[in-house]
């Protein structure tokens, strides 16, 4: 589900916010939907949206962010290292939901 240009489906809303770059959530009446802004890296550079997962709940789509986020970093060096990047992260989503709360 990745063609160019793709909007997110009419009649949802989304929620973007800093810390979830570079994803953002779409909501409907089924379900959060994770998004990703993917620019091609093959001329002409073309900007499309990809889905990567739909979830019946916010705290399940925050989560799969949060995975995706470490995983973006491909190599750590140490068990300890990874743990530390998901627990930045994690404490990071917590901080924001602490302040809106």
């Amino acid at each position: 589900m990745s063609e160019e240009k793709q909007e997110v489906q009419s009649g949802a809303s989304t929620i973007r916010d800093e810390v979830l770059e570079p994803y953002f959530i779409g909501k409907d009446h089924y379900c959060y939907t994770v998004y990703e802004n993917v620019t091609s890296s093959e001329p002409p550079n073309k900007t499309y949206v990809k889905s990567w997962g739909h979830f019946g709940k916010l705290d399940a789509a925050l989560k799969s962010v949060a995975q995706m986020k470490v995983h973006k970093k491909k190599d750590f060096n140490s068990l300890q290292e990874y743990i530390k990047e998901w627990t930045n992260i994690q404490e990071e989503f917590n901080q924001k939901l602490s302040i809106i709360i």
